[in-house]
């Protein structure tokens, strides 16, 4: 869906015409009919958050809308996901580490490669037990991309770099989403 098709969608969606009888409220029914996908940026040393976010939408396309958070945002995530539709949350890099902290099913979550420092959380399952391998997305060369983290985990292409690794897999993740 074009970027002009999605701006078409959610103006038809505000343009409910209630008469006075109706008892669904537009607020309610607007956001049962809008899905969105969550972004979670990374460490914004080498590329800010809208840098990181312009990376992810190129690979993962316009279907849902995306709503973008940096990794500091987890309270901000978790209250978004208690009042909207979220089909999927995608977490990059640094912000991997939050996917235990989410009140969310661990089937929609999608970790990119996940920090992994010097192997500090090398063999510790509990980090990324409860994502499913099929939703990782790793380096197996770099620690500082996701080594160690999950065996079997989708490989991602050590010389495209870190960045590259966020379009690539963002592109297959949108054939995941549901």
């Amino acid at each position: 869906m074009t970027l002009k098709e999605n701006i078409q969608r959610i103006k038809s969606m505000m343009r409910i015409v209630e008469d006075e009888n109706s008892t669904i409220k537009k607020d309610t029914l607007e956001k049962n009919s809008v899905k969105y996908v969550i972004f979670v940026s990374g460490s914004e040393k080498s590329k800010s958050h809208e840098e990181q976010l312009t990376l992810f939408t190129k690979g993962f396309g316009t279907e849902y809308l995306v709503k973008a958070y940096r990794q500091s945002s987890l309270t901000s995530i978790i209250d978004f996901i208690k009042k909207n539709s979220v089909v999927a949350v995608i977490l990059y890099s640094a912000s991997c580490k939050l996917a235990n902290q989410l009140n969310f099913s661990s089937n929609k979550i999608f970790c990119i490669e996940p920090w992994n420092g010097n192997a500090s959380d090398a063999g510790k399952s509990d980090i990324y037990v409860n994502i499913p391998q099929k939703n990782m997305y790793i380096d197996y060369e770099s620690y500082a991309r996701g080594k160690g983290t999950k065996v079997g985990a989708n490989k991602t292409n050590h010389n495209d770099g870190h960045f590259a690794a966020l379009s690539t897999s963002s592109a297959d993740i949108s054939k995941k989403v549901e």
